[in-house]
């Protein structure tokens, strides 16, 4: 992730603080997002897939580990 310098003046240097958008093209085993995720808490992250059911049971899998339910519209 290439966070510009205004974005991080703007949360103090502090790249955790930083609210980037992200774009990742290829879900893969989901592992690359939530290392995203983790390392950018605060980011708002789009994942786009050819294949729509892999991307829900990843998504449903990393919900269930954080003990959250998936959404209805899923």
């Amino acid at each position: 992730v290439l966070l510009n310098e205004r974005l991080l003046a703007s949360v103090g240097n502090d790249p955790r603080k930083a609210d980037p958008h992200v774009l990742v093209v290829g879900l893969g085993s989901g592992v690359g997002v939530a290392g995203l995720a983790y390392h950018f808490p605060q980011a708002s992250i789009t994942v786009v897939d050819v294949d729509g059911d892999g991307v829900r049971q990843v998504v449903c899998n990393g919900l269930c580990l954080l003990g959250v339910s998936a959404p209805e519209a899923m």
